[in-house]
């Protein structure tokens, strides 16, 4: 299982971010959805802790992956929290602006809202506002800020 985990995390890192976006989806994205799919629930489970503690780079990769696939973990993690943690575990600007875009959908599609780092993903929210200039996107990200920053949110 860890073999796995090191498989895919070795491969994280021989990916290019220079080679343009269809690589990713069409070349490297399915090596890592074929290695998820032979694992089990718990060692999904397992993966999503590990990938938590891995660099930002390879978090990215992963929250990445997860929006840009709709791949769909089978643990108690599933991929909107794991994509929404990696989120909030990223300092890199450039990669903080490049997942907000999908950080909404990822929120609603997350079943342990409860679980969730809030604090840090507001922010990571308001690193990403700090950085843009299109008023309308920063509009978005404050309405996000205001939704996960509500009490029902977490229900």
């Amino acid at each position: 299982m860890k073999d796995q985990f090191l498989i895919i995390k070795n491969y994280i890192n021989e990916i290019s971010l220079d080679d343009p976006q269809e690589y990713f989806e069409y070349d490297y994205f399915p090596f890592i959805q074929n290695v998820l799919n032979d694992l089990t629930s718990k060692e999904q489970d397992n993966f999503a802790e590990k990938v938590f503690t891995w660099p930002e780079y390879e978090q990215y990769i992963i929250a990445a992956f997860l929006s840009s696939t709709d791949f769909k973990l089978k643990g108690k993690h599933d991929s909107g929290y794991v994509f929404c943690e990696c989120f909030s575990k990223i300092d890199e600007v450039e990669y903080l602006t490049d997942l907000a875009q999908d950080l909404e959908i990822q929120l609603i599609m997350c079943k342990n809202k409860n679980e969730l780092s809030v604090p840090s993903i507001i922010n990571n929210l308001y690193v990403v506002i700090n950085s843009i200039k299109d008023v309308s996107r920063v509009d978005h990200y404050l309405k996000i800020i205001n939704k996960i920053s509500a009490p029902s949110f977490r229900q």
